[in-house]
Formats: structure tokens, C-alpha cells, sequence
């Protein structure tokens, strides 16, 4: 029964806002699906969106600050949209950072919430754990958002599944150890998607120093044979 409880109370946390659609949901459970098995190859676009989407509220911010209305402030926003988001997909290792960051403080929070009662000192710690989260992400980039994505798809699937198919908050057990499998898999799928990757780029690497080296043979074979001839011209 505690075990239960103690599900129910972590699921919780995890918890999408009541009174969602099914629409909503289903698109919340095609993003998870996307963010849990391709959280890595499509983490550029999502820097590039989240840039785009940033710039423009500064820009309409902006607008409004100095007044600016109608098709003005819409072209401000969409400049800005536009420069953030290049920004952000060129900083990689700076989004990484504020990424890795965010998620680490939120996911200390979250584990603090029930052991430390003062918001002040557990959202200190939760800054603190987040920090770390974003030097290690910044220095192991590609397994950090692996498995973060991995673990934020899979909890992801398992939340919005559940509540598409109705699953009540006794069934918080459940709920939880499907995110867990959701998220293992995810990461598995991502890490052999990674590996094949580097695999192939090794391969071409190869290929390239061999093409290089076959063709600065073939280059000092020609030198060699130019030589042999002048000397026997010599003699």
C-alpha cells in the first residue's frame, strides 16, 4: 500500500494539467514519443524553436514597450524570432548548459519537495544540483540529453497514454513502471541510433585517410618514375 502511495504521490509530480483535450493529448504523446527515442536528433531544431519562440515574445515585449503596433510589431517579433534562433542553433554547448541546467534543478526540486520544507534552502540546493547537471552536460553533451530526453519522453508516454486510456491515480504503480520501461528503451534506441552514427562517420573517416594515402602513393610511384627516367636519359 505505501508502495502505492508513494507512486501516486511521484506521478504527481509528473501530473499534466487537468482538463486537457484529447487533441492536446495525443500531440503531447507524439512529442513524447518523438523526445524519447529521437531526443537527441532532433535537439538542435528544438533549440532552434525555443530560440524562434523567445525571440519573438522579446520582440513583441519590445513592440509594446515603445508602442508599437499592427504589422510593425509582428515584423519585430519576427526579426528577433529569427536572430534568437540562430543564436541558439549555433551555441550548442550553450544550450546544452541552460538546458541540462533547467532540467537538473526541476528534478532536484521535485525529490527535495517532500524533504525539505524551506522553499528557500531546497530551491538553493536545486540550483545547485542544476549547475552541475549543466557543467557535466556541457562536457558529455550527447549521453547527458540522451538521457534526459530518454527519461522525459518515457514518463512522458507513460502520463499522457495513461490519462488517454483513463487510468485513475490508483493506478500510479503502473503508470510509473511504464515510464521506467518507456525510458530504459528510449535510451537503449538512442544510444544504438548514436553508435551507428559515429560508426558510420568513422567508416567514412577511414575511407577518406585511405583514398588520401592511396592517392600520395600513387603520387610519389609517379615522382619516382619520372626520376628513373631522367637518370637513365643521364646515362
Amino acid at each position: 500500500m505505501e508502495l502505492m502511495n508513494s507512486a501516486t504521490d511521484i506521478i504527481s509530480t509528473f501530473q499534466l494539467p487537468e482538463g486537457n483535450t484529447q487533441a492536446v493529448l495525443i500531440g503531447t504523446l507524439i512529442f513524447a514519443i518523438i523526445t524519447c527515442f529521437l531526443g537527441l536528433k532532433m535537439y538542435r531544431v528544438w533549440l532552434a524553436v525555443g530560440g524562434l519562440l523567445l525571440g519573438a515574445v522579446i520582440g513583441l515585449v519590445g513592440a509594446s514597450i515603445y508602442h508599437i503596433t499592427s504589422w510593425a510589431a509582428l515584423g519585430a517579433a519576427l526579426v528577433c524570432g529569427v536572430i534568437a534562433a540562430l543564436i541558439a542553433y549555433k551555441l550548442y554547448k550553450v544550450g546544452v548548459f541552460l538546458f541540462c541546467w533547467g532540467a537538473g534543478t526541476s528534478l532536484a526540486a521535485m525529490l527535495l519537495a517532500s524533504v525539505i520544507t524551506n522553499e528557500l534552502v531546497s530551491g538553493g540546493i536545486s540550483l545547485a544540483v542544476g549547475l552541475v547537471f549543466g557543467i557535466i552536460g556541457v562536457i558529455y553533451s550527447e549521453p547527458i540529453i540522451i538521457i534526459v530526453t530518454g527519461l522525459q519522453g518515457g514518463f512522458g508516454i507513460a502520463l499522457a497514454g495513461g490519462e488517454l486510456l483513463a487510468l485513475s491515480e490508483k493506478q500510479g504503480l503502473l503508470i510509473l513502471l511504464a515510464g521506467v520501461v518507456l525510458s530504459i528503451v528510449g535510451i537503449m534506441v538512442q544510444f544504438a541510433i548514436e553508435g551507428r552514427r559515429r560508426g558510420k562517420l568513422a567508416l567514412e573517416q577511414a575511407h577518406s585517410i585511405k583514398k588520401e594515402a592511396s592517392v600520395e602513393n600513387e603520387v610519389e610511384a609517379a615522382r619516382t618514375m619520372i626520376i628513373d627516367l631522367d637518370n637513365d636519359d643521364e646515362d
